[in-house]
Protein backbone atom coordinates (compact mmCIF):
# COMPACT_ATOMS: atom_id res chain seq x y z
CA UNK A 1 0.00 0.00 0.00
CA UNK A 2 1.67 3.75 -0.60
CA UNK A 3 0.61 6.76 0.94
CA UNK A 4 1.16 10.46 0.29
CA UNK A 5 1.92 12.01 3.28
CA UNK A 6 0.46 15.73 3.06
CA UNK A 7 -3.75 16.16 2.18
CA UNK A 8 -4.11 12.67 2.30
CA UNK A 9 -2.68 11.35 5.95
CA UNK A 10 -2.79 14.59 7.88
CA UNK A 11 -5.07 17.03 8.44
CA UNK A 12 -2.45 19.98 7.13
CA UNK A 13 -5.56 22.19 6.62
CA UNK A 14 -6.60 22.14 10.16
CA UNK A 15 -3.17 23.54 11.03
CA UNK A 16 -3.85 26.66 8.55
CA UNK A 17 -7.37 27.58 10.47
CA UNK A 18 -5.22 30.19 12.84
CA UNK A 19 -2.52 32.99 12.03
CA UNK A 20 -1.94 34.34 8.74
CA UNK A 21 -1.05 32.42 5.50
CA UNK A 22 2.72 32.67 3.98
CA UNK A 23 1.56 34.83 1.10
CA UNK A 24 -0.12 37.11 3.84
CA UNK A 25 2.91 37.30 6.29
CA UNK A 26 4.89 38.28 2.81
CA UNK A 27 2.11 40.71 1.79
CA UNK A 28 1.47 39.26 -1.72
CA UNK A 29 -1.23 37.54 -3.82
CA UNK A 30 -1.91 34.21 -2.92
CA UNK A 31 -1.73 33.21 -6.80
CA UNK A 32 1.57 34.82 -7.00
CA UNK A 33 3.08 32.33 -4.00
CA UNK A 34 1.31 29.42 -5.13
CA UNK A 35 2.83 29.92 -8.46
CA UNK A 36 6.20 30.24 -6.75
CA UNK A 37 5.84 27.32 -4.66
CA UNK A 38 4.03 25.06 -6.75
CA UNK A 39 5.96 25.90 -10.66
CA UNK A 40 9.11 27.71 -9.60
CA UNK A 41 10.77 25.83 -6.70
CA UNK A 42 12.40 22.42 -8.07
CA UNK A 43 15.53 23.47 -6.20
CA UNK A 44 13.34 22.67 -2.81
CA UNK A 45 11.65 20.06 -3.81
CA UNK A 46 14.92 18.02 -5.39
CA UNK A 47 16.42 19.24 -1.86
CA UNK A 48 19.19 21.25 -3.71
CA UNK A 49 18.40 23.97 -1.52
CA UNK A 50 18.11 22.95 2.25
CA UNK A 51 17.83 26.54 4.19
CA UNK A 52 14.54 27.38 4.95
CA UNK A 53 15.09 30.80 5.17
CA UNK A 54 16.73 30.65 1.61
CA UNK A 55 13.59 28.74 0.63
CA UNK A 56 11.12 31.69 1.18
CA UNK A 57 13.67 34.16 0.24
CA UNK A 58 13.82 32.71 -3.01
CA UNK A 59 10.72 32.61 -3.80
CA UNK A 60 9.34 35.85 -1.75
CA UNK A 61 11.89 37.43 -3.72
CA UNK A 62 10.93 36.65 -7.55
CA UNK A 63 7.32 38.46 -6.45
CA UNK A 64 8.81 41.53 -4.99
CA UNK A 65 12.40 41.79 -3.88
CA UNK A 66 11.61 44.44 -1.65
CA UNK A 67 10.12 42.07 1.19
CA UNK A 68 11.94 42.23 4.62
CA UNK A 69 14.23 39.92 5.85
CA UNK A 70 12.48 40.34 8.76
CA UNK A 71 9.06 39.14 6.69
CA UNK A 72 11.07 36.37 5.52
CA UNK A 73 12.14 34.75 8.76
CA UNK A 74 7.83 35.57 9.92
CA UNK A 75 6.98 33.57 7.10
CA UNK A 76 9.82 30.55 7.40
CA UNK A 77 8.94 30.44 10.71
CA UNK A 78 5.14 30.11 10.56
CA UNK A 79 5.59 28.21 7.48
CA UNK A 80 7.69 25.52 9.78
CA UNK A 81 5.41 25.34 12.69
CA UNK A 82 2.11 25.00 10.14
CA UNK A 83 3.80 21.62 8.46
CA UNK A 84 5.17 20.23 12.34
CA UNK A 85 1.79 20.24 13.60
CA UNK A 86 -0.02 19.04 10.95
CA UNK A 87 2.30 15.81 11.79
CA UNK A 88 1.56 15.92 15.38
CA UNK A 89 -2.09 16.67 14.56
CA UNK A 90 -2.82 13.17 12.91
CA UNK A 91 -6.35 12.42 12.71
CA UNK A 92 -6.95 9.05 14.82
CA UNK A 93 -8.91 7.50 11.31
CA UNK A 94 -5.70 7.59 9.78
CA UNK A 95 -3.73 6.05 13.02
CA UNK A 96 -6.28 3.40 13.22
CA UNK A 97 -6.30 2.58 9.40
CA UNK A 98 -2.47 2.48 9.48
CA UNK A 99 -2.10 0.17 12.88
CA UNK A 100 -5.28 -2.34 11.16
CA UNK A 101 -3.23 -2.04 8.02
CA UNK A 102 -0.07 -3.43 9.67
CA UNK A 103 -2.19 -5.66 11.62
CA UNK A 104 -3.09 -7.60 8.69
CA UNK A 105 0.84 -7.61 7.39
CA UNK A 106 0.06 -5.74 4.63
CA UNK A 107 3.45 -3.96 3.26
CA UNK A 108 3.24 0.30 3.42
CA UNK A 109 5.31 2.95 2.07
CA UNK A 110 5.07 6.66 2.22
CA UNK A 111 5.88 9.29 -0.46
CA UNK A 112 6.10 13.05 -0.36
CA UNK A 113 6.81 15.81 -2.53
CA UNK A 114 8.30 17.52 0.91
CA UNK A 115 10.89 20.14 0.98
CA UNK A 116 13.38 20.31 4.30
CA UNK A 117 10.89 22.81 6.09
CA UNK A 118 7.99 20.43 5.37
CA UNK A 119 9.38 17.35 6.79
CA UNK A 120 11.30 18.91 10.24
CA UNK A 121 8.26 17.45 12.06
CA UNK A 122 8.21 14.02 10.83
CA UNK A 123 10.28 12.47 14.07
CA UNK A 124 8.00 13.27 16.98
CA UNK A 125 4.94 12.67 14.49
CA UNK A 126 3.03 9.63 15.35
CA UNK A 127 2.90 8.09 11.72
CA UNK A 128 6.94 7.69 11.92
CA UNK A 129 6.49 4.55 13.57
CA UNK A 130 4.15 3.28 11.39
CA UNK A 131 6.50 3.18 8.21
Amino acid sequence: MLFDLFHTLTALESTWSSGPMIHEILGVSKDDWNWQLLECSRQRLVAKMTDPHEIIRCMAHPIDPSISEALILQATENRSRRFADALVDIPAWAIEVLIALRGAGKKMALISKADVMEAQGWAPSLLADLF
